[in-house]
């Protein structure tokens, strides 16, 4: 099963393409480590349709969101003519959270 849940807060703006019937949002979140040094991941998630078009218009930089998602590799020849591989989360759900102030 290809499962990916993360859970973090949006660290910069998306990006939106329309590529051909569909729209597709580049973003990425901040995922906080378990460890007591506060470091965090910054991870990168596609996503397309009506998902990419809720994230783009509900979420902003640092709204706290719990994204479910699955891994894709992928690859393509780049313009030097050598195989270029990609490493994607490609969004499935994304739920914005709730913060108590």
């Amino acid at each position: 099963m290809n499962v990916c849940t993360f859970t973090g807060n949006i660290s910069r703006k998306a990006e939106m393409k329309n590529a051909g019937t569909t729209t597709v949002l580049k973003f990425t979140v901040a995922v906080n480590r378990k460890t007591k040094d506060d470091k965090a991941d910054f991870v990168g998630f596609t996503a397309f349709g009506k998902t990419a078009e809720f994230i783009d218009r509900w979420c902003k930089v640092g709204t706290k969101v719990c994204v479910r998602s699955h891994y894709q590799q992928g690859s393509y020849v780049g313009k030097d003519g050598k195989n270029v591989y990609t490493h994607d989360f490609i969004v499935d759900e994304l739920e914005k959270m709730l913060e108590g102030r």
